[in-house]
C-alpha cells in the first residue's frame, strides 16, 4: 500500500509463498501479480487463484548436477565438455493457461 504504482512483484529467491500470501491477505489479488520460480502444488494453487501470474520451472539436473559431473570428468579424466561447452537447460512455465494440467487430481 505504500507503493500504489506497483502492479507486479518478481520474486527470484526467498519466500514466494509468503509474498503470494501477503498479496492475497492484503486483498491486492488482481491489482498486484507475482512472478516467481519453482513448481509446487502450493505455487500452483496461487496461480489458480490469480495471485501468482506465472512460475518458471528450472531443470535442476542441467543447472546443478550435470555441470559438477562434467567439470569433474574434465578435470580428472580429461573428457571434453559436451555441446561445445554449453549446458542446455529446459525451462517450463506454469501459468493460468496450463495450471489445470499441473494440479494434482
Amino acid at each position: 500500500r505504500q507503493y500504489p504504482d506497483i502492479d507486479i512483484i518478481y520474486v527470484i529467491l526467498g519466500y514466494p509463498l509468503a509474498a503470494a500470501q501477503a498479496i492475497e491477505e492484503s486483498r491486492m489479488t488482481g491489482k498486484i501479480s507475482m512472478i516467481g520460480f519453482d513448481h509446487s502444488q502450493e505455487i500452483f494453487q496461487y496461480i489458480k487463484k490469480g495471485v501468482i501470474r506465472c512460475a518458471v520451472g528450472q531443470d535442476d539436473f542441467a543447472q546443478g548436477h550435470d555441470p559438477v559431473i562434467w567439470l569433474y570428468n574434465n578435470i580428472v579424466a580429461g573428457e571434453q565438455f559436451p555441446n561445445d561447452g554449453y549446458i542446455r537447460c529446459k525451462s517450463t512455465i506454469a501459468d493460468f493457461s496450463n495450471i489445470n494440467t499441473l494440479l494434482d487430481a
